[in-house]
């Protein structure tokens, strides 16, 4: 599919990402009723869309991120390129998660979150819309305070079927 938002979730890559995280922290999706993740109905634990999460469901999210930190730092390096270099938008997937559930940052993650945006390819390739979008992220990892909740929204896919008269809105 590629990109249909110019959002930190606005595509695949980043989404892609979101589902890892996901699987790794398999926190029950509260919001809908699920009493507890089973491992067979991924839906019970999809982390999308964000901006849906109460605050008990952001607790649950932060405390896994506390609890499995070492293994999303081994996921961020699955998605290093050979040269070694960061994949940006995956950086900016789990800055944006931690932001979302009110999370602490991690020791060093600020800043490796704040350069994935400054190295952000396409904002960099000079679109507008994706370099303002990324400046609102860098300014909302700049400003983040612990327990403070910054959720970054990007129109997901089914609305904009919807816009286009691909699918009927609220089918």
């Amino acid at each position: 599919m590629g990109w249909w938002d110019f959002g930190i979730f606005g595509g695949d890559s980043p989404l892609d990402a979101l589902g890892d995280i996901a699987t790794l922290f398999l926190v029950p999706n509260i919001d809908r009723g699920y009493k507890k993740a089973i491992k067979k109905k991924y839906d019970s634990y999809m982390l999308c869309p964000i901006e849906d999460w109460s605050d008990e469901r952001a607790k649950l999210i932060a405390k896994a991120i506390r609890s499995h930190w070492d293994e999303v730092i081994a996921m961020l390096e699955k998605y290093k390129d050979k040269e070694g270099n960061d994949d940006n938008v995956s950086v900016q997937v789990v800055a944006a998660v931690i932001m979302a559930s009110g999370a602490a940052l991690p020791k060093g993650f600020r800043t490796r979150a704040k350069k994935a945006g400054k190295n952000d390819e396409w904002a960099n390739e000079g679109d507008n819309s994706r370099k303002t979008q990324i400046k609102e992220y860098i300014q909302a990892v700049s400003d983040y305070k612990t327990g403070n909740r910054i959720v970054l929204t990007s129109e997901g896919l089914f609305r904009k079927f919807a816009e286009a008269g691909i699918i009927e809105k609220g089918k």
